[in-house]
């Protein structure tokens, strides 16, 4: 990362900002959070304003309406983050150029996804969503975007192609066997003795940096 005292970190797809606000309060990053759906950005800065008033402290967070693609790269971010997002991004190619570009040299790109592997999420998404994995998404301005509906990939796949725009992969951890609710969470640590067969887990998380 930069030789800064405080990191820049893009949080894309931020929704009401929960990760967004926990780094900006416990490691005092400054933050932005993107995200297509005003309303989820006016929940985010309501419970940033909760935040401050609790604590007395002011973050450094801010929050925008924004297409990836539309955003600034001047400046750059030493993290771009995002948590079961990339699957929506699209053109992706240009999301992971653009992602490239948006991330500063010696900075990391973390991403936490669904893992295309695991045959009953792909079942799921395929009932869910047919063949089709691409649309069109308009927000509250009525301004029309490509979406990928519940596009998910592979680990492998995803460090292939940030591969080829200049990011070394770092890791592509799996996890999460279980399904995801509460009772479940008190037997996540048998993960730990499962063998290592990549289409057990549901997700992964993907950390790559920029030489």
């Amino acid at each position: 990362m930069t030789q800064q005292s405080t990191a820049r970190v893009l949080d894309i797809g931020c929704g009401c900002g929960s990760e967004l606000l926990w780094l900006a309060s416990r490691y005092k990053a400054d933050v932005l959070g993107i995200d297509l759906k005003q309303e989820r950005l006016e929940v985010a800065n309501a419970r940033a304003e909760i935040l401050e008033q609790l604590t007395g402290n002011k973050l450094n967070c801010s929050f925008q309406q924004e297409n990836l693609l539309g955003l600034d790269s001047t400046g750059g971010f030493d993290v771009v983050w995002t948590q079961q997002t990339f699957h929506h991004l699209e053109p992706r190619n240009q999301i992971v150029q653009k992602m490239a570009e948006l991330t500063v040299s010696g900075g990391y790109i973390v991403i936490a996804e669904v893992n295309a592997w695991n045959p009953l999420i792909q079942m799921q998404m395929l009932l869910k969503r047919g063949f089709k994995t691409i649309k069109e998404y308009t927000d509250f301005d009525g301004i029309q975007h490509i979406y990928g509906d519940e596009r998910i990939t592979t680990p492998g796949n995803l460090a292939r192609t940030f591969r080829k725009h200049g990011i070394e992969t770092v890791s592509t951890r799996p996890f999460r066997t279980m399904p995801n609710i509460r009772i479940a969470d008190k037997l996540i640590k048998l993960e730990e003795w499962l063998p290592d067969m990549s289409f057990l887990y549901t997700n992964y998380n993907y950390v790559g940096y920029k030489p």
